[in-house]
């Protein structure tokens, strides 16, 4: 992919030390927040309003599926502000946005979530962890539940005492 950052508005600051990290609602549909759920999907597009500019890295996104009515809990990594979708997804990954869609189709799914007039505004790629944000709070998935949405046989890196450098080993040799 091509680096448009050169293209994208200023990046977000980190909340300046002292600050508070704050809470921020997001409503998601069934399929999304179980992509979540399952740590597939580690970035959520929004359009720039106000208040979504108001979000910066540190805070927790308390995501509820819209289905269901479950919740659950990230940590912002980090929020790049870009001038449209095209320029979002010149530069991020479309498998992290939406890994069970065909990436031909996000532009027009993301067109067909937001009128213009919102994209008018700028987009933002918020970027997350799995793991929960808030103290005390669960992770959204077993060990065991989450081993099953993993490929088997793929080979990821992993920090383990018997991998000190990093190696890749696949899933089933752990």
């Amino acid at each position: 992919m091509p680096d448009d950052t050169q293209d994208a508005l200023p990046a977000v600051p980190s909340p300046s030390a002292g600050d508070e990290p704050h809470e921020h609602h997001m409503h998601l549909l069934g399929r999304y927040y179980r992509q979540v759920e399952a740590g597939r999907k580690t970035i959520e597009v929004r359009v720039a309003t106000p208040h979504k500019r108001d979000i910066s890295v540190g805070d927790t996104a308390v995501f509820h599926d819209r289905d269901t009515g479950r919740e659950l809990d990230v940590l912002m990594q980090r929020i790049t502000p870009y001038p449209s979708f095209e320029h979002l997804l010149r530069s991020e990954d479309a498998a992290r946005i939406d890994p069970d869609g065909p990436p031909s189709e996000l532009l027009a799914n993301l067109r067909g979530i937001y009128p213009p007039a919102k994209e008018a505004l700028g987009v933002l790629a918020l970027a997350f962890d799995h793991r929960p944000a808030r103290p005390g709070r669960p992770m959204p998935m077993t060990a065991e539940e989450h081993a099953q949405t993993v490929a088997h046989g793929a080979t990821v890196p992993v920090w383990t005492p018997l991998s000190r450098r990093g190696e890749q080993r696949s899933w089933t040799d752990l």
